[in-house]
């Protein structure tokens, strides 16, 4: 959803733009979570764009958003981002990772283990692949993309400068994650919580295009999508390997 665009293809200084992110309160959405804190991306994108911010607490109720075109950029499961890009016939790209593993959504199975006395019958790299596997991705709409990549090279930029901020910093961002996480349960995170949860997750750029495929496979087999996709353009990359690129860092086959 865009105010006051340009016509053609390039946002323009002029523009007036506000940008639509969606994201769950999850530490699997850490780069939102401390991108939104910091005001990250509003530095990034200047004066003239404005970030709106979207909590969703349901990969469906996100998709829906972004089809509708109420977001335009997505923090959000794979298993959405894969419905998303069936539904609307390619019109929703993947266009990084956010974190590796976990199936359940940290911080909530580090709570269970720590508060509750759960037992992990079988952890994140003992499930599938050895634990590489996407539990978060990032989605863009194909038209915000095409009328606003300078937009999204800005935000991938960003999310690769948090990628890199929080594993090198995870005590520090996970205080700031927890900042979110209290407005939402009104109960900040215990420091055993969030070790637990910082150690079951691996955040990264890569959106594990291997195991994304495979996934795509598993939900036709499931009967959660009744006939494969051409996944040709379900993953763009292109950006977010410029990005690397310049920044010295290696680029996603």
């Amino acid at each position: 959803m865009i105010s006051g665009c340009g016509s053609g293809s390039n946002s323009k200084a002029s523009d007036n733009i506000t940008v639509h992110i969606g994201f769950f309160p999850n530490i699997t959405h850490s780069q939102a979570l401390v991108g939104k804190e910091n005001k990250s991306f509003e530095k990034a994108f200047g004066n003239n764009t404005k970030v709106e911010w979207k909590q969703f607490n349901a990969g469906s109720s996100e998709i829906e958003a972004v089809l509708a075109g109420a977001v335009d950029i997505g923090y959000i499961g794979p298993g959405p981002a894969i419905n998303g890009y069936t539904k609307s016939k390619g019109d929703v790209q993947i266009i990084a990772g956010s974190t590796d593993a976990v199936l359940v959504p940290e911080p909530w199975g580090s709570r269970l283990v720590v508060e509750a006395n759960a037992n992990v019958v079988l952890d994140y790299d003992k499930v599938w692949r050895d634990g590489k596997y996407p539990t978060a991705v990032v989605i863009v709409r194909k038209e915000f993309l095409k009328k606003h990549p300078d937009i999204v090279e800005k935000f991938l930029k960003t999310h690769v400068e948090l990628t890199d901020y929080i594993n090198k910093n995870s005590k520090e961002a996970s205080n700031i994650i927890n900042k979110p996480i209290y407005n939402l349960t009104k109960k900040s995170l215990s420091d055993d919580v969030l070790n637990s949860a910082f150690k079951r997750i691996n955040t990264t750029n890569n959106p594990e295009k291997d195991a994304l495929n495979e996934m795509v496979d598993l939900s036709v087999n499931e009967g959660f999508i009744k006939q494969k996709p051409d996944t040709k353009n379900l993953i763009n990359l292109k950006l977010l390997n410029k990005v690397l690129k310049e920044k010295g860092e290696k680029t996603i086959q």
